[in-house]
């Protein structure tokens, strides 16, 4: 029970069996979302993310998760987000980036499709963008400001907010109206063009987080000055923009 899959969809029967024990008739959804579902799954280090779409009436049943929690986690699933149809609806303009990003790469496991027919008004995605950019800019300056931990220290900055950049590049592209690409490198592409920064250096920010290159103390901190760089013209690229892109 506690061996880690190979395959996501390894693991499908028994959340299914898991979640309808539970559940019953109130169970809508079941959809796996993140890198398992965008082919980035690696057993062991990366985990798998679920959307569980429920009725109101389940939520009066979520203590029965307690147990089964505990058995995921053992085979490298996360604790499920886990809503109601109403609920998912009126936070799309709240959070239309995160919703944005489930919908892109996600696999239905169980029910009903939720997310494909789903869409988000350009304008709150707009004001999310600027207020994330804000918010990730902030925190980069002052990880460069820090003395201690360098140059490990900015390997780590940029791992840490490498995924969530991905997402802005995603709600960049949806709100200019483009068709959303299919994977990593053509988002980086196309929303680097749009945006007029230099998607090399995001390119090379992701080969750090996989490890598949190495850089020694000066390319390290010389990368992240560029990736802080780049950084800057996306915030003042979001900041020019119109308020209202409907």
């Amino acid at each position: 029970m506690s061996k880690i899959p190979k395959k996501p969809e390894d693991v499908f029967p028994e959340m299914t069996v898991h979640l309808k024990q539970i559940f019953g008739e109130d169970l809508i959804a079941i959809l796996l979302y993140g890198s398992g579902a965008a082919d980035g799954y690696i057993p062991g280090k990366t985990d798998l993310d679920f959307l569980v779409i429920i009725a109101a009436e389940g939520m009066k049943r979520l203590d029965g998760l307690h147990d089964m929690i505990r058995r995921w986690r053992k085979r490298g699933i996360a604790t499920p987000l886990i809503m109601t149809k109403p609920f998912l609806e009126s936070a799309l303009d709240v959070y239309p980036i995160e919703f944005l990003t489930i919908q892109t790469h996600h696999v239905l496991v169980y029910g009903e499709d939720i997310l494909s027919p789903l869409s988000f008004g350009r304008t709150c995605m707009r004001l999310q963008l600027e207020r994330e950019i804000k918010g990730k800019l902030l925190h980069l300056r002052q990880g460069y400001v820090e003395p201690e931990g360098r140059p490990r220290k900015f390997e780590e900055l940029m791992s840490n907010s490498l995924v969530a950049i991905l997402s802005l590049f995603t709600a960049i592209i949806y709100s200019k109206g483009k068709p959303l690409p299919s994977n990593r490198q053509q988002v980086i592409r196309e929303a680097c063009e749009l945006a007029g920064i230099v998607g090399d250096v995001f390119d090379r920010s992701f080969a750090v987080k996989k490890g598949t290159v190495k850089y020694d103390k000066k390319e390290m901190v010389s990368l992240f000055a560029r990736y802080l760089e780049e950084i800057e013209k996306l915030d003042r690229f979001i900041d020019q923009w119109e308020h209202d892109i409907n």
